[in-house]
């Protein structure tokens, strides 16, 4: 859900430019800058996005500038760095999910052919609520608290299909069986922090699964969890877009869990993409071995980075 303290699409038309500033710059100023490879052209992509800029004024998030990326149905991109590198900038800015202190300043995001930047807030609410699946790095404040997790999903389901509460329920049951959920039904009465964390956060892919989004984008994929368990999410995550063949983007700290999800990978480095390829040609370039090791050395910081990478 969007806060709605946060404009996630602002319109460009709407900006003023002080006296003695140069202009802001548009997606027209960077005509010359190519996506992030994909099989396919802008206007069918699932996800297309051109010079994306993000201003922050917030200390855990990192200003991105230029970024050009493009994902397809059945493709996956990774976008990795260091905590300040701005992979989770980007992915927040797509997810509209950028927290207070944050905003668009440049750039477009084409969902499905829709161009998101300029976007009024109720058209985007409903296109990031059905297109776009959101994994947050914190699944808990994905719920409310004072209701069990088959009322709901089941709820959200209902009111997005118009299915009755006894279908609703059933649907909800095989989604949490599909994402590994050991004794569903009995997991569906539970509330969600009353939840194991590695069931929580598969609860929340069961969740975003419901509304069979076109692009899932995932921020820190099992953050928080032991490194086996993390990777396991990770390789679940992989093997239900496999299944499912949405349009995947993953942003982590984390080469590996990148490495694990995605078939292609971005390299951040400060606000812009560095370097992109295979995971084998990035893994060849040694790029893998330091974003490990700082993710490792940064595990503190990126928990707390975490905080407002959430939904509501």
């Amino acid at each position: 859900m969007i806060s709605p303290a946060v404009t996630p699409f602002p319109d460009p038309d709407l900006a003023v430019t002080a006296p003695g500033t140069a202009k802001q710059a548009t997606v027209a100023d960077h005509p010359d800058e190519d996506p992030v490879p994909s099989h396919a052209f802008r206007a069918s992509s699932v996800l297309d996005v051109r010079g994306l800029g993000v201003s922050s004024t917030i200390t855990t998030l990192t200003p991105v500038d230029a970024i050009t990326l493009s994902v397809s149905h059945g493709e996956s991109l990774g976008l990795v760095g260091t905590v300040a590198a701005g992979a989770i900038s980007v992915a927040l800015a797509i997810a509209g999910q950028l927290p207070e202190g944050a905003r668009i300043a440049e750039g477009s995001i084409l969902v499905e052919g829709v161009e998101l930047v300029g976007l009024g807030r109720r058209p985007a609410a409903r296109l990031l609520s059905t297109a776009i699946g959101y994994l947050p790095a914190n699944p808990l404040n994905s719920f409310d608290l004072t209701r069990s997790v088959r009322n709901q999903l089941a709820g959200a389901l209902r009111k997005r299909i118009g299915v009755t509460p006894d279908v609703a329920r059933r649907h909800i049951v095989d989604l949490l069986d599909l994402v590994g959920v050991v004794d569903p039904a009995a997991r569906a009465r539970q509330y969600p922090q009353d939840l194991d964390p590695i069931v929580l956060h598969r609860v929340v892919l069961a969740a975003v699964l419901s509304g069979d989004p076109a692009l899932v984008i995932a921020v820190s994929p099992g953050a928080g969890l032991e490194e086996d368990a993390r990777a396991a999410h990770a390789t679940l995550l992989r093997d239900v877009w496999h299944a499912k063949e949405f349009a995947l983007l993953v942003a982590s700290t984390d080469f590996e869990i990148v490495a694990e999800t995605c078939d292609r990978v971005a390299v951040l480095e400060a606000g812009r993409i560095a370097l992109q390829g295979s995971v084998t040609e990035i893994r060849d370039a040694r790029y893998g071995v330091k974003s490990a090791r700082s993710a490792r050395s940064a595990a503190s910081m990126a928990s707390e980075s975490s905080e407002w990478a959430s939904t509501d």
